[in-house]
């Protein structure tokens, strides 16, 4: 049996630099990674929550700070179009 590795999902991919150095300059001003990312794709909490199928109140409570569960993380993650580890740091 041959085994063939499989093709890095988009979602997973290596991160984008210039997107590493916009989060960076996001977290030294006290935003979080999802607000800032959500902001850079001009897109509001609504569009969002219509985007993952997480609702408006919870994106809300993730861009303050709450924890991800793994479901908001990987829904938020393909919404936004980056690795789910950018969103979970």
């Amino acid at each position: 049996m041959t085994l063939v590795p499989m093709a890095a999902s988009p979602v997973e991919a290596d991160p984008d630099p210039a997107v590493a150095d916009m989060l960076l300059a996001a977290r030294l001003q006290g935003s979080t990674p999802l607000r800032a990312l959500r902001r850079e794709r001009q897109l509001t909490t609504i569009d969002l929550a219509r985007r993952s199928g997480i609702s408006h109140d919870e994106i809300i409570a993730l861009e303050n700070g709450a924890d991800f569960s793994a479901v908001q993380l990987y829904a938020l993650s393909a919404a936004l179009d980056v690795p789910s580890s950018t969103l979970a740091t």
